[in-house]
């Protein structure tokens, strides 16, 4: 399907004039603040190597199992060298992802859409959004594709089903069922016009069926949002019990065949006094 296409967006430690309210770290902060937190080495090594394990390797997985699939993170241009080359070195080897760089003084939404009517001009899109730390489920594009075959132009669609999961030990992980019907992972809307809007244009995730044609769709485990040391977004403390490494590997194998033991061992293990 040729003149279709499943487009995620990943916005990755991008620090402007305007990013700075969209974030709890940076928000109150003056540009050169939000900089120094957002670019601080420990912080960005974090960052780093949760968007390689996670929403790299979603984009791999999605990627190569259909040439409709695309992914495109997004940072800001002043980000240091060392990281930029890092996360350039890291893009390089994925299929069908692109960086897009925008200036400190840019509007995202503006750079954001030209970059869509450039790249994927004369085709319908669905773009959907994946943070740096969050997974989606092996069959996702096929699912948006079923989608499509009824869409609406500028149908949002949401699946409310996935999976929790963070890491207190070395071989101690807790992966929680959750249904979040408006959660914004995942979440993306369908442009058959070629006007360049995204999901990102849709405005908050939060109340998203109160403005818009929605769709929730209920069942099965669609996503993996992960709690870490780091996380930017309101997070709550999970009750359930914990898994060694090969028990939440094969928790995970049959909807996230990409999440594998490796995977898993890389990530960083949450303070023990937020779990419980």
């Amino acid at each position: 399907m040729k003149d279709f296409n499943v487009v995620g967006i990943t916005r990755f430690n991008i620090v402007t004039k305007e990013s700075r309210s969209w974030f709890h770290g940076t928000r109150n902060l003056s540009l050169e603040e939000a900089e120094n937190k957002a670019f601080e080495y420990h912080s960005m090594k974090h960052r780093v190597d949760l968007l390689s394990s996670f929403a790299l390797n979603t984009y791999q997985h999605l990627n190569s199992a259909s040439d409709t699939s695309y992914g495109v993170v997004v940072i800001s241009d002043n980000m240091p060298k060392e990281w930029k080359e890092r996360v350039y070195d890291l893009v390089s080897v994925v299929n069908n992802v692109e960086i897009l760089e925008i200036p400190v003084e840019s509007q995202f939404k503006s750079e954001v859409s030209k970059y869509v009517i450039s790249r994927f001009s004369g085709r319908k899109v669905f773009s959907y959004r994946l943070d740096d730390d969050d997974v989606l489920c092996g069959d996702y594009v096929e699912k948006i594709h079923e989608l499509f075959k009824d869409a609406r132009h500028k149908q949002v669609i949401c699946f409310s089903d996935g999976y929790q999961m963070t890491r207190y030990g070395e071989n101690d992980f807790r992966i929680v069922d959750r249904n979040w019907p408006n959660i914004g992972l995942g979440m993306g809307v369908f442009n058959l016009k070629d006007d360049g809007e995204t999901i990102l244009h849709m405005g908050s995730h939060g109340d998203m069926e109160k403005r818009h044609d929605f769709i929730s769709i209920q069942g099965g485990h669609h996503w993996i949002r992960t709690l870490h040391s780091s996380n930017d977004s309101k997070t709550n403390r999970m009750k359930s019990p914990a898994l060694t490494l090969l028990e939440a590997e094969k928790v995970l194998k049959d909807r996230f065949p990409h999440i594998d033991r490796y995977v898993l061992e890389s990530m960083s293990i949450r303070d023990r006094d937020l779990v419980t």
